[in-house]
């Protein structure tokens, strides 16, 4: 049995003009800190935008919490000026919901 040797092929080596990689080095490294730059403007922008969203969400909350609380307030003046006609309301709300529900049944 013989053994047969191949030689593997050489790489071919080529030359590169330093100058070439130099230009290379310097077009990449403008081009990464230009990528970072335009991603910290935009990562602002969007912490901005976030945070202005949350203020104007807090806002709307604030405007329906005291919606809320003038709903109440003046539900309990009604109250407090006419209590019959408040007590008989609640009574008749109370036995129209018993009725529907009863008649889901």
């Amino acid at each position: 049995m013989s053994e047969t040797h191949q030689e593997m092929p050489r790489a071919k080596q080529t030359h590169i003009d330093p100058d070439l990689m130099d230009s290379a080095q310097r077009k990449v490294s403008a081009a990464t800190t230009q990528i970072a730059d335009t991603a910290r403007e935009q990562t602002a922008i969007l912490r901005d935008t976030l945070e202005d969203g949350a203020q104007a969400a807090g806002e709307q909350i604030q405007k329906a919490e005291q919606s809320a609380r003038d709903a109440g307030d003046t539900i309990a003046e009604a109250v407090r000026r006419n209590p019959t006609l408040a007590v008989g309301g609640a009574l008749g709300f109370g036995l129209l919901l018993g009725l529907a529900i009863s008649r889901g049944r």
